[in-house]
């Protein structure tokens, strides 16, 4: 986006605006207006150019003691805050001590905190005083509610329209009865200089030296001296320069004497005008200079250029001057002031000039984009790089011919281009996609805007074409187009979901067989009808369909289960989701809606829950087995009715205590106990036999199976017990039967799988289990085959490897496919005697074809994703870009022609597609972090710490900052990526300070085989129900008007992801928070 009519230019209209309308607001002063008339037109015209909530003229009352609204803009009778004798609380006390304008609203002069103006929510404004020699006669108020900024320009303006009224006020008759006080003869005369003045710096055909050198002369002639001139300073060098004078030859232009020997020295930074009526009875530093230049009296004030010294006026005589009247040091200010504004001009106008060549330059080698100008007849001037590469004529094939040339002969036949020129002259633009013709006859498909050009008087003097190549857009188009036909189609086949979409407010828009088949209703029966009619009088009484479509659009999905009911008023058992969708400017355009019946799956889930409930009951029961759980330290919870006849102890007697009570004193010696907690915990469960010990000391043979429980998330929660008194079988045959029969149960009983045991030759010899009911086959079918004789060669050939290194004694894992439709998980287990020889081996298969299905889903899913947010936001970016570049354009073109509001609308605009570009940027990084991440390698983190906040050094300073860095590890990371963390984690600690500098540290320690790094601040905190949803894309804390994207943290979290680590949050509100991640060791890259 090159630069235009921008700021720079908008502000200097402004400015000649300004002196227009003061320049007008002088010449009906002088010619004699209404002064109430002419207050009023100024109170207005303040109030429309600065878009000002209120203005307010007042006028002191005779007896100097109270200010009464004289005209004003807002205020209702007796409200305005000057009106009355607590003006001195309100903007007029402050200025009228002063005698000056001044600014309110910023930090170093605030608003007064007064009930008038806290009722009518002034935020800020300027003031600024009405004077007659030097003696106050009233102010000149502007008053604003939105908190806008007023600048120097504005309180210049301000200024400017309060000394024509000024002038106009002094020469006012007195009302009657009133002495003749505050005027004297040469009042009319200090109003026609002033307005001589207005009139020569609003002389339109005046240059900027032209406009300073007849201010000089006024001001010679104002004075009655011989030698005015303008100084430009250096003080750092010590030096001047006179680069404009008029009048004798006292002064000369390009003089340059010592800085510390001239008056000029003494007047930069005095905040007043610098009077020497005598330089002979004068003593001070510009004696010396003074004397050789003849100089016997000066006058000079100081000009300022954006607010920093420039430089200063100065008017000079050979011999000694009268000492200046109010009236006169008062027009001498003003011409520094004015001066000061010119040169301001001047060199905005410079730099706008520049800028203006510049882009011009930009445009020129633009490539993607055909950029060039027509005539009001559309015949073409001007050819960019881009428009000879997608047109294919060069400059002098193309110039002064018509552009109906790239147009498609049915086009030029129907009138298409001459009537896009119509449009784009009425309309100011048109935008047009179509077929263009280049040069050597090809078509390609076009996007176009033209764009009238106007002059200043707004008289068309052309147009601008922009036209870009969009035929591999419009191919994509047509093939997503033709993609969601087949989806549609797709969707509306599907007979297991119903799968419909609802508008906004809840009413079916579409309906596939799925949802027929299912609700029972045909389409013409339910489109446009409310989806409340799905659920049970219940809910809809209790609002639960407008709740869900409520947290749908808040949180993007809802996700339930419940009754809903048919067209017939049936009932079915239902799984539902509701998600909001949404177009690209995020409104809300309605929900998709899937359903599934799941009636048959709860009555099994009922089922199942009784079953489990019986076979509690029942485990309770069993007196042949002592069945009872252990926390995870060993401590009893439970204990069934075998446990108290096998073990002994009675319920209240054993709960809470360790089960090391059961073993003898030679296993806890040796550890036993523990051990065997141990193995079940790290393989699942662990069988055990040999002497156990009852409450009475007596012993007995025990066969033992501890086995380890999981939560869902596969933490260790405690383990399941089951003993059995062997006793009495101890001395039976022990190899084969007695590991066959400790075995058995829990084969046969065996949930979600099959477990089965095989000998040396790779024959099972007994077999048990629910999947084998779900493939059909019953366990004796099993028994005695060996595994070639019972399964295909190819899993046969797989399954022998594990099988092998459990007879070798180590534990064995395969995934075969059993059949096509099935996929296990094989887990092998060395099955040894009382010796500890090896005579078996123990299978346990797990049906994971669900799981694998559900894992291939994601992992399509996740890089379906990825494949989206990379080329969404990559695609996204050159038409933002676009956007933008137009925006830019039209206020450049057309910004003159816009109001207040306008041209804040287009800022709004031009705000809200930069912060998209930078939505988008982070988007697009964070599609990138494991697409393009770069191999991890060994990175020293204090140099990744040291770089980032040498990339922050500015906002550091800003915001005197002080960040301290404990003892940083090396570790395997993605450089880029870890110093990206560190970035987004240094400058949020850095911005969410509060009101005290920023005090971050950055540390790190080894935890669980990791580094874990931590970025603790001392900052406003983040409450406790926010800091799992920071992680979120898009998510900020405090809404809209937060700067940023909303994707930092969501990027860091996953970076951190890619790097096998975590990612989470400590904090308290007011309090800091603490960030911390883990990266792995070098060992690990």
């Amino acid at each position: 986006m090159g630069p235009s009519r921008g700021a720079g230019e908008e502000e200097v209209q402004l400015r000649n605006r300004q002196h227009e309308i003061v320049a007008d607001l002088g010449r009906r002063a002088l010619a004699g207006d209404d002064p109430d008339w002419l207050m009023h037109d100024a109170a207005a015209v303040l109030a429309d150019t600065l878009d000002a909530a209120y203005v307010g003229i007042f006028t002191l009352t005779r007896d100097g003691d109270r200010l009464q609204l004289r005209e004003g803009v807002g205020w209702r009778e007796g409200e305005a805050p000057e009106d009355g004798p607590s003006h001195r609380e309100h903007l007029g006390g402050p200025v009228l001590a002063r005698g000056q304008a001044v600014v309110f609203g910023a930090a170093e002069e605030p608003i007064p905190h007064t009930d008038r103006l806290v009722r009518h929510g002034v935020e800020t404004g300027i003031a600024a005083p009405l004077l007659a020699d030097g003696e106050p006669l009233g102010i000149v108020g502007v008053y604003d509610t939105d908190g806008q900024a007023f600048t120097k320009a504005d309180r210049a303006f301000v200024e400017s329209v309060a000394n024509v009224l000024s002038a106009k006020l002094e020469t006012e008759p007195a009302p009657p009865g009133e002495p003749e006080t505050r005027r004297e003869p040469d009042l009319q005369a200090s109003a026609r200089y002033r307005q001589k003045l207005d009139d020569i710096m609003t002389a339109p055909q005046l240059d900027g030296d032209e406009k300073i050198q007849r201010l000089l002369e006024l001001g010679r002639e104002r004075l009655g001296v011989e030698n005015g001139h303008v100084v430009r300073i250096d003080v750092p060098e010590g030096r001047y320069e006179i680069v404009q004078v008029a009048g004798s030859g006292l002064v000369q232009t390009g003089s340059a004497p010592d800085l510390e020997e001239t008056y000029c020295r003494e007047t930069i930074g005095a905040g007043d005008i610098r009077e020497v009526p005598d330089a002979r009875e004068t003593d001070g530093a510009g004696d010396r200079a003074d004397e050789r230049s003849g100089i016997g009296g000066y006058v000079g004030t100081e000009i300022q250029v954006d607010d920093e010294p420039w430089g200063t006026i100065c008017f000079v005589n050979e011999e000694p001057i009268e000492p200046l009247s109010e009236a006169q040091r008062a027009f001498v200010n003003l011409m520094g002031r004015w001066v000061g504004q010119e040169i301001e001009r001047r060199e905005h106008v410079r730099r706008l000039r520049e800028e203006k060549e510049r882009f011009a330059s930009l445009v020129q080698e633009v490539e993607e984009y055909a950029i060039f100008t027509l005539d009001t007849e559309g015949h073409v001037r001007s050819w960019n790089n881009g428009a000879r590469r997608i047109k294919g004529y060069t400059e002098a094939e193309i110039l002064g011919r018509s552009f109906e040339v790239f147009y498609t002969e049915e086009d030029r036949e129907a009138g298409r281009p001459r009537r896009n020129l119509e449009a784009a002259a009425e309309y100011g633009s048109v935008e047009d996609e179509g077929w263009r013709v280049r040069a050597d006859g090809s078509r390609f498909w076009a996007s176009g805007t033209i764009t009238a050009l106007h002059d200043d008087e707004g008289e068309i003097r052309g147009f601008a074409k922009v036209t870009r190549d969009m035929t591999q857009r419009r191919n994509r188009e047509e093939e997503l187009r033709r993609e969601k036909e087949r989806f549609h189609l797709l969707v509306d086949e599907v007979e297991e979901y119903a799968i419909f979409m609802l508008d906004t407010e809840g009413h079916v828009r579409s309906w596939n067989k799925g949802a027929r088949q299912l609700e029972g209703h045909t389409e013409a029966e339910i489109l446009g009808r409310s989806f409340e009619v799905f659920y049970p009088e219940e809910d809809r009484d209790a609002g639960v369909p407008e709740r869900n479509l409520q947290v749908a659009a808040e949180y993007g999905s809802i996700q339930q289960e419940g009754w809903r009911v048919r067209a017939d008023g049936s009932r079915f058992w239902a799984n539902v989701t509701i998600t909001a969708l949404r177009g690209e400017d995020g409104e809300l355009r309605g929900f998709a809606k899937i359903a599934h019946d799941m009636t048959e799956r709860r009555e099994h889930v009922r089922r199942l829950r009784e079953e489990k409930e019986r076979f509690a009951s029942l485990v309770d029961e069993v007196e042949e087995y002592a069945i009872f759980i252990l926390d995870t330290e060993g401590q009893v919870r439970s204990w069934n009715n075998g446990a108290r006849r096998i073990k002994g102890y009675t319920e209240t007697e054993i709960l809470g205590r360790s089960f090391e009570v059961f073993y003898t004193d030679e296993d806890r010696e040796i550890g036993r106990p523990q051990r065997n907690l141990d193995h079940a915990a790290e393989f699942g469960s662990v069988q055990d036999e040999g002497w156990r010990v009852r409450a009475d000391g007596s012993r007995f043979w025990a066969s033992v199976t501890i086995t380890a429980l999981h939560d869902d998330e596969g933490e260790l929660r405690g383990f399941a017990k089951v003993t059995r008194d062997m006793t009495q079988r101890r001395n039976r045959e022990r190899e084969l039967e007695e590991s066959e029969r400790r075995h058995r149960t829990l084969i046969e009983n065996f949930p979600d799988g099959a477990v089965a045991m095989f000998d040396e030759r790779l024959r099972y010899t007994v077999a048990g289990g629910e999947l084998l009911d779900q493939l059909d086959m019953e366990g004796q079918e099993v028994v005695g085959q060996t595994v070639h004789s019972l399964h295909d060669p190819d899993v046969a050939e797989r399954l022998v490897d594990p099988y092998e290194t459990a007879l070798a004694g180590d534990h064995g894992e395969a995934e075969v496919a059993i059949r096509p439709d099935r996929e296990v998980r094989v887990q092998t287990i060395p099955v040894r005697d009382v010796d500890g020889d090896v005579y078996a081996g123990l299978v346990v298969v797990q049906d994971v074809t669900e799981l694998k299905e559900r894992e291939r889903r994601l992992a399509e899913s996740n890089e379906r994703l990825e494949q989206f947010a990379y080329a969404a936001s990559h695609d996204l970016q050159e038409p933002l870009r676009m956007v933008s570049t137009y925006l830019q354009l039209i206020e450049d073109r057309y910004g003159d022609m816009l109001d207040g509001e306008g041209r804040e609308f287009f800022a709004y605009a031009i705000d809200g597609a930069q912060r998209m570009r930078e939505m988008i940027r982070s988007l697009l990084a964070y599609s990138r972090v494991t697409r393009q991440g770069q191999p991890l390698e060994a990175i020293d983190a204090r140099g990744v710490v040291d770089d980032a906040m040498a990339d922050l050094q500015l906002q550091i300073e800003e915001t005197e900052g002080e960040i301290t860095i404990g003892d940083l590890p090396t570790v395997a990371a993605d450089p880029d990526q870890l110093a990206q963390v560190f970035r987004n984690l240094l400058s949020n600690a850095l911005r969410y300070s509060g009101d005290e500098p920023p005090r971050v540290h950055v540390d790190a320690e080894p935890r669980d085989e990791m580094w874990q790094f931590s970025v603790h601040d001392e900052g406003i905190g983040i409450p406790e129900e926010q800091t799992d949803r920071i992680f979120e894309v898009f998510r900020r804390l405090r809404g809209p008007e937060e700067e940023g994207t909303g994707i930092g943290l969501a990027l860091c979290e996953q970076i951190v992801d890619r790097h096998g680590g975590r990612m989470w949050v400590e904090s308290e509100p007011g309090e800091g928070s603490t960030f911390y991640f883990t990266m792995p060791p070098v060992d690990d890259a």
